[in-house]
Parts: C-alpha cells; sequence; structure tokens
C-alpha cells in the first residue's frame, strides 16, 4: 500500500508527471514528423519516371550510362545474387573489360568475343569505370 503524499509532495508528482508527458509528448511528435516526411519521400520516389537518367548520369559509374563506343572495367555487380549470377555467366565479372556497341535499352555490349543485349535495369546493377573517349 502506498504512504499518503503531502500538498508539497503531491503538487511536485504532478509537476514531474506534467514534465515528463511533455517530454513524451514532444518525443512522439518528432517521429510523427519523420514517419510523414518518410512517406513524402517514398511518394516522390514512387512518381519519378524509369526512364529519366538525368540525375542518375551526373555521378554514375554504372553500365547503364556508358555512351556507344565507350570500353569499360566492370568493379562490382550489386543486386539479386541470381541476377549477378547470370551476368558472370555472360561474361560480365568483376574485372572484365567490355565495349558498349550500343547505349539505350537494352544496352548491347562486347565482352571477350561474345556480344548481347542487356536491359537498363541490368545495367545499373554493373558498377564500372567508364573511359571516356
Amino acid at each position: 500500500m502506498l504512504a499518503p503524499v503531502s500538498g508539497l509532495g503531491y503538487k511536485y508528482l504532478i509537476a514531474k508527471i506534467r514534465l515528463i508527458s511533455s517530454d513524451f509528448k514532444s518525443e512522439a511528435k518528432r517521429h510523427q514528423q519523420e514517419i510523414i516526411m518518410l512517406g513524402r519521400l517514398k511518394q516522390k520516389l514512387k512518381r519519378a519516371p524509369h526512364d529519366d537518367h538525368h540525375q542518375h548520369e551526373l555521378q554514375c559509374s554504372a553500365l547503364c550510362c556508358a555512351k556507344s563506343g565507350q570500353s569499360a572495367c566492370i568493379l562490382h555487380l550489386v543486386g539479386a545474387s541470381d541476377e549477378a549470377a547470370r551476368l558472370r555467366d555472360l561474361g560480365l565479372c568483376e574485372g572484365a573489360r567490355v565495349t558498349v556497341l550500343r547505349d539505350g535499352d537494352p544496352l548491347v555490349v562486347r565482352a571477350g568475343d561474345a556480344r548481347f543485349g542487356i536491359g537498363r535495369a541490368a545495367a545499373m546493377n554493373v558498377l564500372c569505370t567508364i573511359d571516356e573517349r
């Protein structure tokens, strides 16, 4: 059983509870604002057109942004492991040199003696250094 609280102790406890309550409210409000911002960012990403590569090309080191006639050295394959395995089977493995024969979608590349096309989405997962020509 709790001991009775005097008038001064009661006022102190009420003030302490109000302070804690206001801290929780401000923390909850901050989290709510973060959730709203993340939701807005998610909506922006959903509305962004997939074919618009302009912003992506500004600082890109993916094979999808190489132009016709450019050569590239593959550094790393990212994305799903089964897709990366399929690209390695085609000859697009780390350290391989490829030449872009036609840019666009699909991207036509030559790796060794093989010549094939890969979609832009798959080419975005091939990180490389692109030689300027």
